[in-house]
C-alpha cells in the first residue's frame, strides 16, 4: 500500500492504491466532543445543585435536633461542658447522615449497573461484540470510597454550618 501525496487532496480524503476514497469522520468526532463537553458541564451543575440541597437538608436536620435538645444543651452548659463536648454529637450525627446518604445511592447504582449489564448481554448481545463494558466491581471499587468520603464531608459541612448558625454555645 503506497500513500500518495496528501497535499493534493481535500481534507479527509487520501488516495491509496486500490482504494477509491477514505472518509475521516472528523465532523462526527467534533460533534461527539461537543456533546461530551455539554454533558460534563450539565453533570457538574447537577452535582453542585445536589450538594447544596444535601447540605441544606443536613442543616435543617441538625437544627431540628438542636431545637429538640435545647434543654439538654442548656443543662450541659450550666454543668460546665465545653463547646466541643456539646458540638461533637451533632458533628457525628451529620457524618452519619452523610454516610447513609452516600451509601444508599452507591449501592443502588452498583446493583442497577450490574442489572443493566445483564440486560444488555441478554437482550442485545451485538453490543457486547462492539464494546467491552467494565464490571461493576471494577468501577465501584474506585467510585464507592470517593462518594462515601464526599458524603461524610458534606455531612460535616452541613452540621458545622448549622451549629454555627443555630447553636449558640
Amino acid at each position: 500500500m503506497e500513500l500518495y501525496d496528501a497535499s493534493q487532496y481535500s481534507a479527509g480524503e487520501y488516495e491509496y492504491r486500490g482504494i477509491e476514497k477514505i472518509r475521516h469522520a472528523t465532523e462526527e468526532a467534533n460533534g461527539l466532543v461537543k456533546i461530551n463537553t455539554a454533558v460534563r458541564i450539565f453533570s457538574l451543575i447537577i452535582v453542585v445543585i445536589l450538594c447544596i440541597i444535601s447540605v441544606s437538608i443536613i442543616m435543617n436536620t441538625i437544627r431540628l435536633t438542636v431545637v429538640i435538645r435545647k434543654n439538654e444543651i442548656n443543662i450541659m452548659k450550666y454543668v460546665g461542658a465545653t463547646d466541643w463536648f456539646i458540638r461533637w454529637p451533632f458533628v457525628i450525627e451529620g457524618m452519619l447522615i452523610g454516610l447513609i446518604g452516600s451509601l444508599i445511592p452507591t449501592l443502588l447504582c452498583f446493583f442497577g449497573y450490574t442489572e443493566c449489564l445483564r440486560l444488555v448481554a441478554e437482550k442485545a448481545p451485538v453490543i457486547n461484540n462492539i464494546a467491552e463494558f467494565a464490571s461493576a466491581v471494577d468501577i465501584f471499587i474506585f467510585i464507592a470510597p470517593v462518594t462515601i468520603i464526599f458524603g461524610i464531608l458534606l455531612g460535616i459541612i452541613g452540621s458545622a454550618s448549622s451549629m454555627r448558625k443555630y447553636l449558640r454555645v
